[in-house]
């Protein structure tokens, strides 16, 4: 039992990079940038532990305003490049300032006409094991209405290095430290806002928790705490030997997974994080979401210390609601951030 343990304890915090060497040489290069409409692709460096994290730029653009062409059958990712393509010098360096390694202007950018100038910034999230391109479409929701959005692989998946998933609690002072690098890059516009799913929702709170500059969250989906989500998320993809753990051994499996990848398991609540600092969160959840289940949405909405709105999106799953079966996300997201980040409330 203690080897099986052992293993599910691997299942619950290793991330999928974990062991693997992310080269930035298999990084999009700029055609399929084009055919996705991007505008670019940097890499920042974070941590400790250190982690190299890839993210797409996408500047705002009017409504129906897209230059790129279309995908190529069977491309529909877009997520890697060709092995046999061009020579790292023609892909993206890592943006990292570290010595021997490119200097952070010489990223890749697509040509665009000028775009205008953006109303805020939105750094969007995925979800665990989550291609971020899946989340282009809602930062192309998001530049219609002039907003800068910054796609961010978290560390340990798609083209960011890392070995663990530490469920916010590192990917949160991630999010710190990009915030500072973009800065330095001049790329942050105006108010700071960020939009997540699933783990990049929670994630996503529990970084404003700790930063101030962060002025406004959209949480999709998002999860209360490690404690409350890892069972859920064994008991679908895991049930033996969990299904026989009392709580008190499922505590003690968290811990486990919590220790092998070097944090603190009860760091790892969005709960307490929405409690400790009045940032303005819209959090949209499916009412039929089974692995994440509503009531985590609903702890966090009394639990918030400031402005929060819960939208129940009816019918929805965990997996449905990225789709937006009901058109909660896009009639309420952009909305929230134009309150928040376009014409913020006076203190």
């Amino acid at each position: 039992m203690a080897g099986g343990c052992g293993m599910v304890a691997a299942m619950i915090v290793d991330a999928p990079n974990r062991g693997r060497n992310i080269c930035p040489s298999f990084d999009p290069p700029p055609l399929m940038l084009r055919w996705l409409n991007i505008d670019r692709q940097l890499r920042i460096t974070v941590g400790p532990p250190e982690a190299s994290l890839h993210m797409y730029v996408l500047e705002p653009r009017p409504r129906g305003e897209e230059d790129g062409a279309p995908l190529p059958p069977g491309e529909g990712s877009g997520v890697r490049a060709d092995p046999d393509g061009p020579p790292a010098s023609a892909l993206t360096p890592a943006l990292s300032q570290r010595e021997g390694e490119p200097d952070a202007q010489g990223s890749d950018d697509v040509e665009a006409a000028a775009a205008p100038r953006p109303v805020g910034t939105v750094l969007l999230l995925p979800g665990r094991r989550m291609p971020k391109v899946l989340m282009l479409p809602m930062a192309r929701m998001l530049t219609e209405r002039g907003y800068r959005c910054i796609v961010v692989d978290l560390r340990g998946q798609g083209r960011s290095s890392g070995a663990y998933f530490t469920f916010g609690v590192r990917e949160s002072q991630d999010v710190g430290r990009l915030i500072d690098e973009l800065d330095h890059q001049g790329l942050i516009a105006g108010r700071i806002g960020l939009m997540g799913i699933s783990y990049g929702a929670a994630t996503a709170i529990q970084a404003a928790a700790a930063d101030e500059r962060i002025a406004a969250v959209v949480a999709l989906a998002p999860y209360s705490s490690m404690r409350e989500v890892v069972p859920q998320f064994l008991m679908r993809f895991a049930p033996f030997p969990t299904v026989f753990m009392s709580e008190e051994s499922m505590d003690r499996l968290i811990d486990r997974a919590a220790e092998r990848a070097g944090f603190d398991a009860d760091q790892a609540s969005p709960l307490k994080a929405i409690a400790a600092r009045p940032t303005p969160v819209l959090l949209i959840h499916g009412t039929h979401d089974m692995l994440i289940p509503i009531g985590q949405a609903r702890s966090l909405e009394q639990a918030a210390a400031g402005p929060v709105r819960l939208i129940e999106s009816r019918g929805a799953t965990h997996l449905t609601l990225y789709f937006d079966p009901n058109g909660d996300i896009r009639r309420e997201a952009p909305a929230w951030f134009d309150d928040h980040l376009k014409n913020p409330a006076e203190p």
